[in-house]
């Protein structure tokens, strides 16, 4: 049985908002922009309290973007965003610092490297143009990146090129997940606002032939995989190989899914089953359902949890499943007995959460004061 050994807290030495959080590989990062100084931002470990002044490297038309960012786990590496608002299409690059050097790298990744790809039926179209995740693989030299439409990339910074994309003709990214042991990874995808005239869902998988002055990558289709015979509207849970990019498993879903995380063996998939509230003609609107838990081997769903939640992570034996029931509250689920067991109530919001290889939940709050800037708390909570 779980039990809440201690909690550790502290009130951080931080001023004013954290744009952004990178919560992974056993981190806690946090950036903002620093006061008084314009093309200038503050990278904070908000573990140790260490902080890096980054110098933005800033195009003629390119405006860095807050929402994502993320640090290799050697903690010398740190990809940031930019935003392309004035062209004709928007578009969102990645740029690459060094910390230990204090320069940007070379390469530039942007969500137009796949520029149009033809699915069969005399249609191009345009990729998406958003980045929703991305996250550096164990060797800290490759980094993954997906875009809201269905694009995963892996960009290597020593061969400064995009060494594989898979693009999709129809599909929306709902939830992303990396296995902790870097070989798979998850997509949650809904199919729901596929385009007349396009055969759907299907991947195509490119080879990149070139990488001009410009960074645009002109590449070559050198296969296929996935359903591409059938116009198949709905949900989908699916497990890639990261290297080979082969589609390993369907999952047995029956709605849209967010919030995922993988259990420390790589053998469970928790995500959260989201509700329809309001179904309209063309979309659906969404609130925040039921966690479910899946057997990675076999696809089925093995267990759903009584209440509305996000799953945080499960504890190095798999045995526990630790949840967010809503902003303030966290709960622990027993994976073998079904059952609740320990929870723990914040006086704040919380705005990120994980849980650590020793077993700690690592949260991040935030508390609002109404004559003031927010104050921002870290506590540790360590499981026995």
């Amino acid at each position: 049985m779980v039990n809440l050994v201690s909690v550790k807290s502290k009130q951080l030495n931080v001023i004013g908002e954290i744009s952004a959080v990178y919560n992974k590989c056993n981190m806690l990062y946090g950036v903002q922009k620093a006061p008084n100084i314009s093309d200038t931002i503050i990278l904070i470990n908000l573990l140790d309290g260490a902080s890096y002044s980054i110098d933005l490297l800033k195009p003629r038309w390119r405006d860095w973007y807050d929402k994502l960012f993320a640090v290799s786990s050697d903690q010398r590496y740190v990809a940031l965003l930019y935003e392309d608002t004035l062209g004709p299409v928007y578009r969102e690059f990645c740029y690459i610092y060094d910390l230990k050097n204090q320069e940007f790298l070379d390469g530039v990744i942007s969500t137009d490297m796949i520029h149009k790809t033809s699915f069969g039926v005399g249609v191009d179209v345009t990729v998406g143009h958003s980045f929703d995740y991305m996250e550096f693989l164990s060797d800290n030299d490759r980094l993954l990146l997906v875009t809201v439409s269905g694009e995963v990339m892996i960009w290597s910074m020593s061969q400064q090129r995009m060494l594989w994309a898979v693009g999709s003709s129809s599909h929306t990214i709902t939830g992303f997940a990396l296995s902790h042991r870097f070989k798979t990874f998850v997509t949650a995808e809904n199919t729901a606002y596929v385009r007349a005239g396009m055969l759907g869902p299907h991947y195509t998988q490119y080879e990149t032939l070139h990488l001009n002055r410009d960074h645009r990558q002109y590449k070559r289709p050198v296969g296929r995989f996935g359903k591409s015979d059938k116009l198949n509207v709905g949900d989908y849970l699916r497990l890639w190989n990261i290297y080979s990019s082969e589609l390993l498993q369907e999952f047995d879903i029956q709605t849209q899914i967010e919030h995922l995380q993988f259990s420390p063996s790589d053998s469970l998939l928790a995500g959260t089953e989201m509700r329809v509230i309001r179904k309209f003609k063309h979309r659906r609107s969404y609130g925040l359902g039921n966690v479910a838990i899946w057997n990675i081997k076999t696809g089925q769903k093995i267990q759903t949890l009584p209440e509305p939640a996000k799953p945080i992570g499960f504890t190095q034996d798999d045995g526990y499943l630790v949840v967010q029931l809503d902003d303030t509250q966290i709960r622990f689920w027993d994976v073998q007995t079904e059952s609740w067991h320990e929870s723990y109530q914040f006086d704040g919001v919380i705005t990120s959460a994980q849980m650590t290889d020793n077993d700690t939940m690592v949260a991040l709050e935030r508390r609002d004061k109404v004559d003031g800037l927010p104050e921002w708390y870290i506590h540790q909570i360590v499981l026995d």
